[in-house]
Parts: C-alpha cells; sequence; structure tokens
C-alpha cells in the first residue's frame, strides 16, 4: 500500500526483497522489502551524473547551459554530479556543491543529452551493494 503511487503503466521499478519457496505454487516467490523508482535506485546506490566537459567545450556556454538544465532537477540529498574537465596541460573530475545534487531522473538524462550530446553523459555508480 506504501509504495501504490509507483506503481505505474510502463514504469520501470527496482524491488529489494528475499526469495523465498513458495509451497503453493511450487516454485518461488518475492517478499518486496523496499520498491524504488529508478531515480530513487540511483540515489540509493551512490549514483553520480558525470558530464565529459572536455566534449562539450567546444560548443561554448557550457556553464551557463548546464547551469540551467541542472536548476530544474535540483534535489537536497539527490545525485552529486561530476564534471570531467581539460586544458592542454591537464585533466581532472570536479564534483559540483552540494547545492548543485539533483534527482537523477531519465528527464534530466535527457535534458542533459539534448544539451551536450548523447555520449557526454553517462550515469556512474560507486557502490550498488550498500
Amino acid at each position: 500500500a506504501q509504495n501504490r503511487a509507483k506503481l505505474e503503466p510502463d514504469t520501470i521499478l527496482v524491488v529489494e526483497g528475499k526469495v523465498e519457496p513458495d509451497e503453493r505454487e511450487d516454485g518461488k516467490r518475492l517478499r518486496a522489502e523496499r520498491v524504488m523508482t529508478l531515480a530513487e535506485a540511483r540515489n540509493r546506490f551512490d549514483g553520480a551524473v558525470l558530464i565529459d566537459g572536455t566534449r562539450c567545450a567546444a560548443n561554448g556556454g557550457f556553464a551557463a547551459r548546464l547551469r540551467q538544465v541542472l536548476s530544474r532537477h535540483q534535489q537536497p540529498g539527490g545525485c552529486p554530479v561530476r564534471v570531467d574537465c581539460a586544458t592542454p596541460d591537464a585533466r581532472g573530475r570536479v564534483t559540483l556543491g552540494d547545492d548543485w545534487r539533483v534527482e537523477a531522473s531519465d528527464a534530466l538524462l535527457a535534458q542533459l543529452r539534448e544539451a551536450f550530446g548523447e555520449q557526454a553523459v553517462a550515469l556512474t555508480y560507486a557502490n550498488a551493494a550498500s
């Protein structure tokens, strides 16, 4: 009952639980302990939004476009945003401050890919076993 709002047609959910024998059906059943949307699962499993700024910098206005897209999806406690940067002499990854954490929704990813290119945006997971 507490997850009823997440049960929508054509929605992918991530379910954590235990598989147990089911004598009635001569098989197994899943006892759900947690039901998550994809965005919730991305946050739970230490997901981060990674943007390859080295692919985007040539187009100009990168910081302004990034701010515009991220500002629509900011969420305290959400996923961090990391940007790969490069100069002729150095290369590194910058993690944006906590004020720029986002809900890693499909809408955010689509908007980032539209702004910066399909290959410039990815999700990373640091701890899929937490």
